[in-house]
């Protein structure tokens, strides 16, 4: 069975190790049972982190207020490993923070001590990283400031700039959206939004789905500045080259090409008519399926489920937006159109 790897990232969160963090993972707990005491890692403001956590740990845990999450990490292999890591709540003593516990368990937290002392010399910082990815992984990760240039544009800009931000002898931590760049934790991430995440996904569809997706992370700003904002981090960057499997129904192309030429190469929609000729010489026109021959109620590939149509009026059946009532009729925004045959 393969191994996982880490898919496209949705969002970071991440925390500066400080050297008492490393003790920690190497300290025995006098609760080590439960993780406790020297076992956890501790994050606070509860209003602030809430919603991102919310969103890396799912699984309600055996205590009231407790989640829990697989976390992966890539070992010294190249192997994927996992661990169930617990998130607390909040406590009667420590009001304003949430608690990841047995950290020591994180394989991919584990800091080697020299090479953290050599940065920590040079005023560099080290920070404790979890990415979660479009399949719904969260991957945890050991980030050292000195290699932030191999990482992710949008997550390098943004732990620099948190750096940057962060007054001397604080804490560095941080949290974004990869998808929406302007939901950070600094400007919070609603409960409606971190949903939008999950449904964010390397799909290039134009579907209801995706469309919702960008009206969520776009509500309330200007469309300019969203593509100012693409385009400035995306000037003389060619697109990603990407490989993928692909499984498609077997099609009858003879069928096609023959009710092609019986209906003229034009669309049938009678208020229609349109085709046009391609610089190969041939007239345009695609076969549209009145029931898809994928899904539940898959139809069949026969001539009675077939309409020869426009690219317009193709997708307009797809999503809906234009109905077969009859087989000698198809209904637009409540305008009933005869379809020619």
């Amino acid at each position: 069975m393969p191994h996982p790897s880490p898919g496209k990232p949705l969002l970071l969160v991440f925390r500066e190790v400080l050297p008492g963090d490393i003790k920690k993972q190497l300290a025995h707990s006098n609760i080590a049972k439960s993780g406790g005491g020297a076992r956890d890692l501790r994050f606070r403001n509860v209003k602030e982190w809430a919603p991102f956590f919310g969103r890396l740990f799912t699984t309600p845990g055996a205590k009231k207020g407790v989640a829990k999450g697989r976390v992966y990490w890539v070992d010294g292999a190249g192997r994927a490993r996992s661990v169930d890591i617990e998130c607390w709540r909040p406590t009667k003593a420590r009001p304003n923070e949430l608690r990841l516990g047995k950290i020591h368990l994180i394989g991919g937290w584990v800091v080697d001590e020299a090479a953290y002392a050599a940065s920590y010399q040079k005023g560099e910082k080290w920070f404790y990283c979890l990415f979660l990815d479009d399949r719904d992984r969260l991957w945890a990760k050991l980030l050292a400031e000195g290699d932030l240039s191999k990482e992710l544009e949008a997550a390098r800009d943004y732990i620099q700039r948190r750096i940057k931000e962060t007054r001397a002898r604080a804490t560095v931590y941080g949290a974004i959206s990869l998808v929406d760049l302007h939901q950070t934790l600094e400007t919070g991430l609603s409960e409606e939004q971190a949903k939008v995440l999950t449904r964010a996904t390397a799909t290039d569809e134009s579907s209801a789905e995706s469309l919702e997706v960008v009206d969520e992370v776009t509500r309330g700003r200007k469309l300019e500045s969203v593509v100012e904002e693409w385009s400035k981090r995306n000037a003389d960057k060619a697109p990603e080259e990407i490989e993928r499997r692909v499984r498609r129904l077997k099609r009858c192309y003879g069928l096609v090409h023959s009710l092609k030429k019986r209906y003229g190469y034009k669309c049938q929609i009678g208020s229609c008519r349109f085709t046009f000729r391609m610089n190969n010489g041939g007239w345009y026109c695609e076969a549209a399926h009145i029931k898809p021959l994928s899904g539940r109620k898959r139809g069949l590939d026969l001539p009675e489920n077939i309409l020869i149509l426009c690219a317009n009026h193709h997708k307009m059946l797809d999503y809906g937006a234009m109905k077969v009532i009859t087989p000698s009729e198809v209904e637009i925004d409540g305008v009933r159109h005869r379809i020619m045959r």
